[in-house]
């Protein structure tokens, strides 16, 4: 059990994580677009798939001629290392006292 609360703890933590990055590097404008959601908090009576298909639903409607991820070019992200390195300079004010992250 205590493994369990481990790892629901560490889920947690990086979802918090990932959506707090998401607000930073958005602030300007959209970037960063989370779409895999199978790995997010369960919600009762919605399945992994559904909750997969719901990104990828809504990720579709905005990337549709017009709307607001249109001109947007996609990098599909597939590690944490990944995510950092590619939104690192967002997380730095420049001067090393004041670091964002």
């Amino acid at each position: 059990m205590m493994r369990f609360r481990a790892l629901i703890r560490s889920l947690v933590v990086f979802l918090l994580f990932v959506g707090t990055l998401q607000g930073i590097v958005n602030q300007a404008g959209p970037k960063l677009y989370i779409r895999d959601y199978q790995h997010g908090v369960p919600i009762i009576g919605i399945t992994n798939a559904e909750m997969a298909s719901m990104g990828d639903y809504w990720f579709e409607k905005f990337h549709q001629p017009g709307q607001w991820l249109s001109e947007m070019t996609v990098i599909e992200i597939s590690s944490v290392d990944e995510l950092i390195a590619e939104f690192a300079s967002e997380l730095s004010t420049g001067d090393a006292d004041e670091q964002r992250f």
